[in-house]
């Protein structure tokens, strides 16, 4: 079958994934489909053998269509074929069906170019151009097929030259994007989540990009510098001598580039175009939906991104850039980039069955429910306990405040939590009594947290803000279901 174009080039790397050498991006089965339907040639081989490997896709491209129910070969047709590779007819078959289907793809082109210069009612039917274009892909897919298993006696293609890894093979292609040999934000930014989260893949999920796309964004990072960044050898990712002296200025190059876009949009935060917000699980059911509805409010033409979790967890993401602001519990002093706006403070409290005593000696007879050491609240409630020389039967280990207060609630033990824990886990709350703890008080503090001077008067905006809605929503009504409480759970 003859074309003006050569094939279109697909090397298939040892990952299996299949890479364009046209346009330099990774590419499926349906892409290649869409390439032969729209009348291009496709050759497919293995990037370390030099195998030719066109024939065994086209087939499995077939045996797709057909098992999505997009029949064409009737069940007789597939059961001669298969007969044919078991019996003496085996060597005719491939030139038989070629030349078949050469014949029926020719007089099919006559036909409808004859058709085509003539008035046809069939084409004003709906569907009548796909079910053309479907007719001349599947003629093509298997010709090409047919095509090569008569001409399998044809010497091998000469093998690919071996080369160290798959981006190696795509920068010497020198066709990776208009942006390669330029350093972009974009390049920095992706280097430093990759050398951060160890991993294409997970630094792919922070950036909410396509592993691929991340992939090829380091590269063309790498071709600018001239120098190899990341260890891909290593498990996890490493980084090279050159990338531990990159990385140190990349995070300097990031800092200055969020400075000039905060300086930028100080004088109207309506032109943030995206902004990433981190809220403790505490506040998801009545502070962050309040919080996040004022926010759109003002910053109306602002895509907001809400990540829930634990403290630590929020933290860490503010840490790497991978959010804006966060409202978390301290864990100690703030970091020196950190710009920090206290929002309130709450007791530790000591949770029992309903109706039992709270009293020291009582508790240590009872199963102790501990909050799980994993998180932040869970190791300052564990090292407060070491202080005072508590050592308590603490069989069960948990990490959901409903679980441990549907514990407590069956009667099964008590726990140390403070009242958001307790309240989030609404449905127990009227079989469990909060009383302070028998030992020495001990309290958090939560509070709003950006980058210093990222924002200008935002933060302290939004904390004013939130405190008025904590205290109404929050702390008045705990307060008043809970007497003992008293000041120990407020405002800051």
């Amino acid at each position: 079958m003859s074309s003006d174009q050569d094939p279109l080039l697909i090397k298939r790397y040892a990952s299996r994934r299949l890479y364009n050498t046209e346009t330099s991006d990774y590419v499926t089965l349906d892409d290649i489909a869409s390439f032969i339907r729209d009348g291009r040639e496709v050759k497919i081989i293995d990037l370390k053998t030099g195998d030719d490997l066109t024939r065994q896709y086209l087939l499995q491209i077939i045996a797709e269509h057909e098992s999505r129910g997009e029949n064409v070969l009737p069940v007789d047709v597939l059961t001669d074929l298969v007969r044919s590779y078991t019996n003496q007819a085996h060597s005719m078959v491939p030139q038989f069906l070629a030349a078949s289907f050469e014949m029926l793809r020719e007089s099919q082109s006559k036909v409808m170019e004859n058709l085509g210069q003539m008035p046809n009612p069939m084409k004003t039917m709906p569907g009548f151009e796909a079910m053309q274009a479907q007719q001349e892909a599947f003629l093509k897919a298997m010709m090409s097929g047919w095509g090569q298993a008569a001409a399998s006696t044809a010497p091998k293609p000469e093998k690919a030259e071996d080369k160290e890894s798959e981006l190696d093979d795509i920068k010497k292609q020198g066709q990776m994007v208009e942006t390669a040999g330029r350093i972009t934000l974009w390049g920095i930014e992706v280097f430093q989540a990759i050398a951060e989260e160890r991993s294409i893949s997970l630094a792919a999920r922070r950036l909410g990009a396509s592993p691929s796309s991340v992939s090829q964004q380091l590269s063309n990072l790498e071709n600018a510098l001239g120098v190899v960044l990341i260890d891909r050898s290593a498990r996890p990712l490493g980084l090279s001598p050159a990338g531990e002296l990159f990385r140190r200025r990349a995070g300097a190059i990031l800092d200055e580039a969020d400075q000039a876009r905060a300086e930028l949009a100080l004088s109207d935060f309506s032109r943030l175009s995206r902004f990433r917000l981190g809220v403790i699980e505490d506040f998801e059911a009545d502070i962050t939906p309040l919080m996040l509805s004022e926010m759109a409010g003002d910053l109306s033409s602002t895509r907001f991104l809400l990540e829930t979790g634990p403290s630590h967890q929020l933290a860490e993401q503010l840490d790497m850039r991978a959010l804006d602001m966060i409202v978390a519990a301290e864990m100690g002093p703030a970091p020196d980039w950190a710009e920090r706006h206290p929002l309130m403070e709450e007791p530790f409290v000591a949770v029992v069955p309903k109706g039992e005593a709270g009293g020291l000696d009582a508790l240590r007879e009872r199963p102790f429910i501990q909050y799980s050491p994993r998180h932040y609240m869970g190791r300052v409630i564990a090292d407060h306990l070491t202080r005072e020389g508590l050592a308590l039967d603490a069989r069960l280990e948990l990490d959901s405040y409903h679980a441990i207060m549907a514990l407590v609630a069956a009667g099964a033990g008590w726990t140390i939590l403070t009242p958001l824990g307790v309240l989030r886990a609404h449905r127990f709350v009227d079989k469990a009594d909060i009383l302070p703890l028998p030992m020495a008080p001990l309290s958090r503090r939560i509070s709003l947290t950006v980058r210093a001077g990222m924002l200008g008067e935002m933060p302290a905006q939004v904390a004013m803000r939130m405190k008025a809605v904590l205290e109404e929503t929050l702390i008045a009504p705990a307060c008043a279901r809970y007497p003992a409480l008293g000041q120990a759970m407020r405002v800051l």
